[in-house]
Protein backbone atom coordinates (compact mmCIF):
# COMPACT_ATOMS: atom_id res chain seq x y z
CA UNK A 1 0.00 0.00 0.00
CA UNK A 2 1.40 3.29 -0.87
CA UNK A 3 0.07 7.06 0.44
CA UNK A 4 0.52 10.28 -1.12
CA UNK A 5 0.72 12.01 2.55
CA UNK A 6 0.40 11.97 5.94
CA UNK A 7 -2.02 14.35 7.60
CA UNK A 8 -2.51 15.27 11.79
CA UNK A 9 -5.06 17.41 13.23
CA UNK A 10 -4.98 19.10 16.60
CA UNK A 11 -5.80 21.23 18.99
CA UNK A 12 -2.42 23.65 18.24
CA UNK A 13 -0.64 25.07 21.01
CA UNK A 14 3.29 26.44 20.94
CA UNK A 15 4.63 23.16 22.66
CA UNK A 16 2.79 20.81 19.90
CA UNK A 17 3.50 22.34 16.62
CA UNK A 18 7.11 22.27 17.09
CA UNK A 19 6.53 18.47 17.23
CA UNK A 20 5.29 18.41 14.26
CA UNK A 21 7.54 20.45 12.28
CA UNK A 22 10.39 18.57 13.52
CA UNK A 23 8.76 15.14 11.74
CA UNK A 24 8.56 17.57 8.36
CA UNK A 25 5.49 18.16 8.73
CA UNK A 26 4.27 21.74 7.63
CA UNK A 27 0.66 23.85 8.47
CA UNK A 28 -2.27 23.50 5.68
CA UNK A 29 -5.00 24.97 7.51
CA UNK A 30 -6.20 26.76 10.70
CA UNK A 31 -9.83 26.48 12.44
CA UNK A 32 -11.03 29.63 12.22
CA UNK A 33 -13.09 29.45 15.50
CA UNK A 34 -11.08 27.46 19.04
CA UNK A 35 -12.63 24.13 19.59
CA UNK A 36 -15.16 23.65 22.93
CA UNK A 37 -13.27 21.70 24.19
CA UNK A 38 -9.96 22.35 24.09
CA UNK A 39 -10.20 26.38 23.92
CA UNK A 40 -7.69 25.92 21.18
CA UNK A 41 -7.79 26.23 17.41
CA UNK A 42 -7.25 23.07 15.09
CA UNK A 43 -4.63 23.20 13.10
CA UNK A 44 -4.09 20.61 9.59
CA UNK A 45 -0.63 19.71 9.31
CA UNK A 46 0.86 17.80 6.30
CA UNK A 47 3.98 15.66 5.04
CA UNK A 48 3.85 14.55 1.85
CA UNK A 49 5.04 11.45 0.60
CA UNK A 50 4.77 11.01 -3.23
CA UNK A 51 5.32 13.03 -5.76
CA UNK A 52 1.47 13.42 -6.23
CA UNK A 53 1.26 14.26 -2.75
CA UNK A 54 3.79 16.87 -2.70
CA UNK A 55 2.23 18.75 -5.67
CA UNK A 56 -1.11 18.59 -3.95
CA UNK A 57 0.49 19.96 -0.77
CA UNK A 58 2.45 22.69 -2.26
CA UNK A 59 -0.72 24.08 -3.60
CA UNK A 60 -2.91 23.72 -0.46
CA UNK A 61 0.16 25.71 1.11
CA UNK A 62 0.39 28.17 -1.26
CA UNK A 63 -3.09 29.35 -0.43
CA UNK A 64 -2.74 28.72 2.76
CA UNK A 65 -0.27 31.13 3.19
CA UNK A 66 -1.84 33.51 0.50
CA UNK A 67 -4.41 33.47 2.85
CA UNK A 68 -2.83 33.82 6.30
CA UNK A 69 -2.33 37.62 6.64
CA UNK A 70 -5.64 37.94 6.40
CA UNK A 71 -7.00 35.38 8.18
CA UNK A 72 -4.64 36.36 11.38
CA UNK A 73 -6.05 40.33 10.81
CA UNK A 74 -9.42 39.41 10.60
CA UNK A 75 -10.55 35.55 12.14
CA UNK A 76 -7.64 35.00 14.59
CA UNK A 77 -6.86 38.14 16.31
CA UNK A 78 -6.92 35.97 19.41
CA UNK A 79 -4.60 33.27 18.76
CA UNK A 80 -1.57 33.02 20.67
CA UNK A 81 1.15 35.46 19.84
CA UNK A 82 4.00 32.48 20.63
CA UNK A 83 1.73 29.89 18.30
CA UNK A 84 2.11 32.53 15.80
CA UNK A 85 5.53 32.54 15.85
CA UNK A 86 6.63 29.06 15.73
CA UNK A 87 4.21 28.89 12.68
CA UNK A 88 6.29 31.66 11.09
CA UNK A 89 8.83 29.60 10.41
CA UNK A 90 7.47 27.45 7.83
CA UNK A 91 7.43 30.35 5.94
CA UNK A 92 10.20 31.02 2.98
CA UNK A 93 12.12 34.01 4.15
CA UNK A 94 13.07 36.65 1.83
CA UNK A 95 14.24 40.40 1.99
CA UNK A 96 12.38 43.24 1.78
CA UNK A 97 13.16 46.72 0.70
CA UNK A 98 10.53 49.79 1.29
CA UNK A 99 11.46 52.77 1.73
CA UNK A 100 7.93 52.98 4.04
CA UNK A 101 9.86 50.75 6.33
CA UNK A 102 12.82 53.33 7.36
CA UNK A 103 10.86 56.17 7.37
CA UNK A 104 7.77 54.58 9.98
CA UNK A 105 11.09 53.26 12.21
CA UNK A 106 12.25 56.76 12.26
CA UNK A 107 8.97 58.35 13.39
CA UNK A 108 8.47 60.13 9.65
CA UNK A 109 5.34 58.17 8.44
CA UNK A 110 2.39 57.16 10.76
CA UNK A 111 1.77 53.20 11.21
CA UNK A 112 -1.30 53.23 9.10
CA UNK A 113 0.85 54.40 5.69
CA UNK A 114 3.71 51.34 6.49
CA UNK A 115 1.16 49.08 6.83
CA UNK A 116 1.15 46.84 4.01
CA UNK A 117 5.11 47.18 3.96
CA UNK A 118 5.33 46.35 8.05
CA UNK A 119 3.01 43.59 6.81
CA UNK A 120 5.26 41.95 4.41
CA UNK A 121 8.13 42.64 6.60
CA UNK A 122 6.90 40.21 9.42
CA UNK A 123 5.92 37.80 7.02
CA UNK A 124 9.35 37.73 5.15
CA UNK A 125 11.71 38.19 8.32
CA UNK A 126 13.06 36.07 10.96
CA UNK A 127 11.64 37.05 14.44
CA UNK A 128 14.49 35.43 16.68
CA UNK A 129 16.43 38.41 16.80
CA UNK A 130 13.81 40.02 18.78
CA UNK A 131 12.95 39.69 22.37
CA UNK A 132 9.79 37.90 23.56
CA UNK A 133 8.24 41.04 24.43
CA UNK A 134 8.76 42.88 20.99
CA UNK A 135 7.57 39.52 19.05
CA UNK A 136 4.49 39.31 20.91
CA UNK A 137 3.85 43.38 20.14
CA UNK A 138 5.35 43.03 16.64
CA UNK A 139 2.77 39.91 15.77
CA UNK A 140 -0.29 41.54 17.79
CA UNK A 141 -0.17 44.80 16.15
CA UNK A 142 1.17 44.54 12.80
CA UNK A 143 -0.29 41.26 12.19
CA UNK A 144 -3.70 40.50 13.99
CA UNK A 145 -4.45 43.76 13.66
CA UNK A 146 -5.13 44.29 17.21
CA UNK A 147 -5.85 47.79 18.45
CA UNK A 148 -3.22 50.01 20.13
CA UNK A 149 -5.13 49.98 23.43
CA UNK A 150 -5.46 45.96 23.25
CA UNK A 151 -1.98 45.53 22.69
CA UNK A 152 -1.05 48.13 25.10
CA UNK A 153 -3.36 45.44 27.62
CA UNK A 154 -1.51 42.50 26.82
CA UNK A 155 1.48 44.10 26.83
CA UNK A 156 1.63 46.20 30.02
CA UNK A 157 2.24 49.70 28.35
CA UNK A 158 1.12 52.35 29.97
CA UNK A 159 -0.73 53.75 26.89
CA UNK A 160 -0.16 53.76 22.91
CA UNK A 161 2.59 56.19 22.78
CA UNK A 162 5.22 53.89 24.89
CA UNK A 163 3.82 50.95 22.41
CA UNK A 164 4.73 52.95 19.31
CA UNK A 165 7.96 53.61 20.50
CA UNK A 166 8.47 50.11 21.21
CA UNK A 167 7.11 49.07 17.70
CA UNK A 168 9.44 51.44 16.10
CA UNK A 169 12.33 50.04 18.00
CA UNK A 170 11.97 46.46 17.07
CA UNK A 171 11.20 47.34 13.48
CA UNK A 172 14.68 49.07 13.55
CA UNK A 173 15.83 45.89 14.96
CA UNK A 174 14.81 43.74 11.86
CA UNK A 175 15.55 46.36 9.62
CA UNK A 176 19.22 46.49 11.06
CA UNK A 177 19.40 42.51 11.10
CA UNK A 178 17.86 42.16 7.15
CA UNK A 179 20.81 44.52 6.29
CA UNK A 180 23.84 42.35 8.30
CA UNK A 181 22.35 39.78 6.68
CA UNK A 182 22.11 40.55 3.02
CA UNK A 183 26.01 41.76 3.44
Amino acid sequence: MQFDHLCASFGASAELLPFWQQLAFSTLRIGLAKDSSSGTHSFIVNHPLSVQGKKLHQQIQQQFRGQFAIQLSRHLQEIDSELVIKLLTEFPKSSISDSRLDSYSHGNLPYEFAEPALIELVLNTDLKGLSKTEQCLTIQKILQNNSWAKVCHKQHFSGKKQAQSALKRAIKHLLEEEKHASR
